[in-house]
């Protein structure tokens, strides 16, 4: 009898601990005064393929491993505005060299 009892109180605590795991947004005055814009933003890395082979046919197909790729990968470029501030700020425009700041990944 004792047995089960602690098997189903061992069940209690871990099914306790589950719940209370997933509770890990914010809620609250602390959620309605959130500002998202001052949070830091997720950055992700865009890769390219670029596929210049000629496709596999016949055999060479059939035996190829799926998991090793032949084609070359690129990272994306990303281009970000710069933030500028007075008379350089009103005057820019796009086509101007100082526009742009280019980041890679």
């Amino acid at each position: 009898m004792t047995k089960y009892n602690l098997i189903v109180l061992g069940l209690i605590l871990c099914m306790t601990c589950f719940c209370n795991a997933q509770q890990s947004e914010d809620f609250g005055p602390k959620a309605k005064n959130r500002k998202p814009w001052q949070e830091a933003k997720k950055t992700t890395v865009i890769m390219f393929k670029k596929h210049d082979h000629d496709p596999l046919q016949g055999p060479a197909a059939k035996n190829k491993k799926q998991w090793k790729d032949e084609c070359e990968t690129y990272v994306a470029v990303l281009k970000k505005r710069q933030e500028l501030k007075g008379p350089a700020a009103k005057n820019t425009r796009p086509e101007h060299s100082d526009y742009w700041v280019t980041e890679t990944k």
